[in-house]
């Protein structure tokens, strides 16, 4: 039995060397079985990856062979529609910059906030000087001051208030400093949009009395608004404290005594009348 399978061996190595048959990977060997008979025990194979050597128990070195890992590619979640649809515009981007005054656009830093002032003061025939308006638009004024200065410098126009100025020699220079003065002097004229909104209210009354249509409601900066409350609160705040005071001295809080005549004493100032013959 060893003796056919040696030979059976030898014979195709020596076909596969002459090039008539397919040569093995690795002939198999014989070795002794279960049951003590010896059989035939091919060989496992070959691991792909060279393995790496290392030490092993008692010191003899074995083969360590690599697992290699998967690779996890990060994978981009895509963003929550209440995301994508609350997110603003390029535009609504924009126009919140120029609300604010921010100088965010190569428009914006071509033109500072005093070449904008001038345009409109031009524009109501009362600018004092026309340096630099030929290339100054409408729309290039309203987004280098935003809407809250806008609104300022067109009341003060339609008022007669006296507006800040700068020399047009120092407008982009000191364009950082006049804007900041303006919107100072925006916040501080609380008098002036408290008498420009009851204006407009008064025309919106008047109008819907004669059935016209009406104008639109008078804006007033968040900022100003802001400041006209906190006034509103200290003013409320004093009177109280005002009437409380009264009313310490009186013995009322806020209370007004007033004498009353009585039926046991009556009044002596009017003259009696003498009864007349019976």
């Amino acid at each position: 039995m060893e003796v056919d399978t040696v030979f059976e061996n030898l014979l195709l190595a020596i076909l596969a060397f002459l090039g008539f048959a397919p040569a093995t990977s690795q002939p198999a060997r014989v070795g002794p079985g279960p049951t003590g008979r010896r059989h035939a025990i091919h060989p496992t194979p070959a691991v792909v990856s060279a393995p790496s050597t290392g030490p092993g128990p008692g010191g003899r070195r074995h083969a360590i062979h690599r697992v290699a890992q998967p690779v996890v590619h990060a994978v981009a979640q895509p963003k929550p529609a209440a995301a994508l649809r609350n997110r603003p515009t390029l535009r609504e981007a924009q126009e919140r910059a120029y609300a604010l005054g921010l100088r965010t656009t190569e428009t914006v830093r071509a033109i500072p906030a005093g070449l904008a002032v001038r345009y409109f003061q031009a524009q109501a025939g009362c600018a004092p000087s026309q340096d630099g308006l030929g290339r100054v638009t409408r729309r290039d004024a309203e987004m280098s001051l935003g809407r809250d200065l806008v609104a300022y410098v067109e009341l003060c126009l339609s008022s007669g208030t006296k507006l800040l100025g700068i020399s047009p020699d120092t407008e982009t220079e000191g364009d950082a400093l006049y804007r900041l003065h303006l919107r100072r002097a925006m916040e501080d004229d609380v008098e002036l949009w408290e008498t420009a909104a009851r204006a407009r209210d008064r025309q919106r009354a008047d109008a819907q009395a004669a059935g016209l249509p009406q104008p639109e409601p008078f804006r007033i900066p968040d900022a100003v608004e802001i400041i006209i409350a906190r006034r509103a609160v200290a003013a409320a705040a004093a009177l109280k404290r005002r009437a409380e005071s009264a009313g310490g001295s009186t013995g009322k809080a806020g209370g007004t005594v007033v004498s009353l005549p009585t039926a046991e004493a009556p009044n002596t100032d009017v003259p009696t009348v003498p009864a007349g013959p019976k």
